[in-house]
């Protein structure tokens, strides 16, 4: 029981900036990493959802909503996952082999690509959550972007091959109870199912499902394509590259 408590105040402590008190990354204490990424995202989506009745109460313009929505995921994760999704489409836009890719992943400095696909992903971002703001949407699936985002990317994580170059996620992922862990990120998945499923539209679910399950595969099938397996820039890119999908969902959903 300790060694579980220890992996949830791990998970916090590295993939966001919600204080926590520091435990040492023992083997043991590293096995349920994931199966805590969820509860991170929870706590996101919570924090949105408050952002928005917040900014109904006092009359906010839609833009400054959008604004502060967008960044909420950034401000609490640190920019951990996003980081990931900079250095991804800087490699893969530069179109060059392998393991050129992978030092330009390794670069610490952002490259042209890394910002064309930044101001691309925010200018997407905060005119889906002004649609969201002016035209409403599907409010009650806004919490579930961000826990659906990292089921994905931890069952990414734990199940897909990983690079050889990807030092930090091969500690996480091999020290990863696969079985066990699995089985609770299939739970989740159930579980954000069923509630959704009384709330939203069954046209709605299916086009979430289905897109949740085309666009695993083919982030798997572009890992190992483009990159020879997954690294933690890679999850971060999936997991970054879903909240934006579903956001859509979110803005345009109640049309479904």
């Amino acid at each position: 029981m300790r060694n579980i408590v220890s992996s949830f105040f791990i998970c916090f402590s590295m993939f966001s900036v919600i204080p926590t008190p520091y435990f040492n990354w023992e083997k043991e204490r590293l096995k349920y990493i994931f199966v805590f990424f969820p509860f991170i995202g929870l706590v996101i989506g919570g924090i949105s959802l408050l952002w928005l009745k917040l900014a109904y109460f006092l009359d906010i313009s839609p833009l400054l909503y959008a604004a502060v929505a967008s960044i909420i995921p950034i401000l609490l994760t640190g920019g951990i996952h996003f980081d990931g999704f900079m250095d991804t489409v800087d490699a893969a836009c530069s179109r060059a082999d392998f393991e050129k890719k992978v030092e330009i992943m390794k670069d610490p400095h952002a490259g042209a690509f890394a910002v064309i696909g930044a101001i691309i992903y925010f200018v997407l971002s905060l005119g889906l959550y002004d649609e969201f703001f002016v035209g409403g949407g599907l409010t009650i699936f806004l919490p579930f972007v961000f826990v659906i985002s990292r089921i994905l990317s931890a069952l990414a994580s734990i199940n897909f091959e990983t690079s050889k170059y990807s030092k930090m996620l091969i500690i996480f992922s091999s020290k990863a109870e696969t079985f066990k862990v699995n089985i609770v990120l299939i739970i989740y998945s159930l579980t954000v199912l069923i509630i959704l499923y009384n709330f939203i539209s069954v046209k709605a679910l299916g086009v979430v499902i289905l897109f949740c399950v085309i666009y695993f595969l083919w982030v798997r099938r572009f890992v190992y394509k483009y990159f020879g397996g997954l690294n933690g820039d890679l999850a971060g890119f999936l997991l970054v590259t879903v909240e934006l999908m579903l956001t859509v969902i979110v803005a345009f959903g109640s049309l479904l």
